[in-house]
């Protein structure tokens, strides 16, 4: 997945920050990044996390493939 223009390392610091609790409750995740960055739309904020979801995705799936 390509990283829209508009994502930065910033909003996914935040994401990774509370990555133990988001695993536990992506419902959150939304919320969190509206709240942190007001800026951003709701449509925004779901595009940030499913980028940081599908990039969480392919490291994992690199890790596994490396070993």
């Amino acid at each position: 997945m390509q990283r829209p223009d508009f994502i930065t390392d910033e909003h996914l610091g935040v994401l990774a920050a509370q990555e133990e609790t988001l695993l536990g409750n992506l419902f959150s995740a939304v919320p969190l990044l509206l709240k942190c960055f007001p800026e951003l739309t709701a449509p925004q904020a779901q595009e940030v996390l499913r980028y940081w979801w599908c990039s969480m995705k392919t490291l994992a799936q690199d890790t596994v493939l490396a070993s």
